[in-house]
């Protein structure tokens, strides 16, 4: 069995440090023997066996695929205890996968949070965390950013433009926001990763296995520093659709459970056409400007406004008869036309089916629909051509 070890845990005020060592097998797959957590509060009183939840996420998909022992010194009682069921749920959505690996640790620790109801939420910005955040606004939820997933650790003017943004939105609804930096993304060969693992699961190794697990794991200490009984995670996927691989879907998120706090997948029971709905339509009840991030394509902490993403948010405020400005597509019309989002569609749905992911266009198909059902209003705007052509589209056997 391959091994994964945590040899020393450094803290310093709001910084952890874990330097590691892994077997020969698993070393070409990692830059460094070391990976850092800065959080916006200080952690020097976090207990190790919460700041050890962390590392454990992190390696867990390691330990998976490479058949590997996780061993550490201490454990949160509560987070070893889900392992099983985490595991449960990964075999579920990938039911060929024969999964390895193991976690020991020396001690077991009970930590116990203090909760006094209080809930988090993930936040990016995104429509699902945002369509996550107005669902349970009334809860006061803290907003949890993670710096190092979708912007890299070393990009600081990107990630404060889009910081940015998180921070109005908590200033305007009198919410915490609390930001954790990291570089576990950028320590990991991770093209190498995404092409072991691709064969065997049908999908990558972020998307397919890695990130939730990783989120999931750094925020441990601030559900303890805080007392958090929820943190919700919003569903990037839907029911409707039917099983999609992904790391973070309603099996494994929640069994996920740490300190006393539950971890829930939110929305799943949503198409991401209702989401855009429910968004646009709340924005207007409360007049609320909610920026939303949703590209993945930029590393400036913008939209493009001009890829697949984007086009299709854009379409989805749209026919809810939103403005894309208020939304943060401030370039938008600039990109937005006929030719552009069709040609765009056609060529991401040929690529994208040579994978295998016809969810995709079944995202696309439910905005159908509510184009037909918003016809009188939509044909008075200057984007019925996008529209009409979406109405007549068999977007299922594209």
């Amino acid at each position: 069995m391959e091994k994964i070890k945590l040899k020393k845990l450094e803290i310093k005020d709001n910084r952890v440090e874990f330097r590691f060592s892994v077997s020969e097998k698993i070393k070409p797959f990692l830059k460094a023997d070391s990976f850092f957590i800065e959080y916006s509060e200080n952690v020097s009183n976090i207990p190790i066996s919460v700041l050890s939840v962390a590392f454990v996420g992190n390696f867990l998909p390691f330990a998976w695929f490479f058949d590997a022992e996780i061993s550490i010194d201490e454990l949160d009682e509560d987070f070893h205890d889900c392992l099983p069921k985490i595991r449960e749920g990964y075999e579920y959505m990938y039911p060929k996968w024969r999964m390895g690996g193991k976690v020991c640790c020396g001690r077991l620790v009970k930590n116990n949070t203090r909760s006094m109801g209080k809930s988090a939420a993930f936040f990016s910005g995104g429509l699902d965390a945002v369509q996550t955040l107005l669902a349970h606004i009334d809860e006061k939820p803290d907003l949890l950013s993670i710096w190092g997933a979708d912007v890299a650790s070393a990009n600081v003017e990107g990630w404060e433009v889009m910081h940015a943004k998180i921070v109005d939105v908590a200033k305007g609804q009198g919410l915490s926001n609390h930001v954790i930096r990291n570089d576990f993304r950028s320590i990991e060969q991770e093209g190498e990763l995404h092409g072991l693992v691709k064969p065997v699961l049908g999908d990558g190794w972020w998307h397919g296995i890695k990130h939730a697990m990783a989120m999931f794991g750094m925020v441990a200490p601030v559900a303890y520093k805080f007392g958090y009984e929820r943190i919700y995670i919003a569903s990037s996927h839907c029911k409707a659709i039917g099983m999609a691989t992904c790391a973070s879907n309603p099996w494994v998120d929640n069994a996920v459970c740490f300190c006393g706090c539950q971890v829930i997948h939110d929305g799943y029971e949503y198409e991401r056409q209702d989401k855009a709905r429910f968004v646009v339509e709340e924005c207007q009840k409360r007049s609320l400007q909610i920026p939303l991030h949703v590209c993945w394509k930029t590393q400036t902490g913008e939209n493009c406004c001009q890829c697949e993403k984007c086009f299709r948010t854009i379409t989805e405020i749209l026919v809810e008869g939103g403005d894309p400005k208020a939304f943060g597509f401030d370039e938008y019309e600039k990109h937005y036309n006929f030719s552009s989002v069709v040609s765009t569609m056609r060529r991401t749905f040929y690529e994208e089916n040579k994978i295998g992911r016809k969810d995709l266009n079944r995202i696309w198909q439910a905005t159908v629909p509510r184009i037909k059902a918003r016809e009188s209003e939509l044909r008075t705007s200057p984007y019925w051509p996008i529209f009409n052509w979406m109405r007549k589209h068999d977007f299922m056997s594209t």
